[in-house]
């Protein structure tokens, strides 16, 4: 199934939830053989979007096998696959898998995480997430939680047998309290038991690359 065949672009500057796919996804979800080329620009912060889906609510386990999007994305918390989790008990997997889209949080605030495939999980207890037989090749630019696979947030990761090729960006005033990584921005525990991120037989081949900006510095 291809979810647009001519390259469409959608532009909005509302705040919203948004997939290309589907806004919402809610209870079992498998989702197989899809390629996504419409590209997405959100110009506001706090919006979730994703070249498939833009939030998953509730206790859930969701699927993605044999995707690609090969769309850029730009938006609040941002990713090519899934945005961001708001709540619930969820699993999420991710099998033989391609982000070959640009992924970017654009203008918008510094608490917007952003990755080629999982954007963020929160309010809730993700059980685990797991990676198997994917790649990104696109380039991902946050100011905040950026990772090629995951940005932030709760749940067991595990990467195994995937490949990274696109550059990993994080512009922040405060480098030290923004987890930045090749795979996995970070997975935070908070109030709960410590979360385990593994990565195994997989090739990390982008730049990682952190930029300071202190908004209280001048030039000489």
């Amino acid at each position: 199934v291809i979810v647009s065949k001519d390259d469409a672009t959608i532009v909005r500057t509302s705040q919203i939830n948004f997939g290309v796919l589907a806004t919402k996804a809610i209870g079992a979800v498998k989702i197989q053989n899809v390629i996504n080329r419409a590209s997405v620009s959100v110009n506001k912060s706090g919006s979730n979007i994703a070249g498939f889906v833009g939030v998953a609510d509730g206790n859930l386990d969701i699927s993605f096998i044999d995707c690609v999007n090969a769309a850029d994305i730009i938006g609040g918390r941002t990713a090519g696959f899934l945005a961001n989790v708001n709540k619930g008990e969820c699993n999420f997997y991710f099998y033989n898998c391609v982000n070959d889209g640009d992924i970017s949080c654009g203008a918008t605030v510094e608490t917007n995480p952003a990755s080629g495939f999982l954007a963020r999980t929160t309010d809730g207890d993700t059980k685990s997430i797991k990676f198997e037989y994917c790649a990104n090749f696109g380039n991902i630019d946050s100011k905040y939680a950026t990772g090629a696979f995951f940005g932030c947030g709760l749940g067991d990761v595990t990467v195994n047998a995937c490949y990274n090729e696109g550059d990993i960006t994080v512009s922040v005033a405060n480098a030290t309290t923004r987890p930045v990584g090749g795979f996995v921005g970070g997975s935070n525990a908070q109030d709960k038991a410590a979360y385990d991120v593994t990565v195994t037989n997989s090739i990390q081949n982008g730049d990682v690359i952190v930029i300071e900006n202190h908004p209280d510095s001048s030039s000489a």
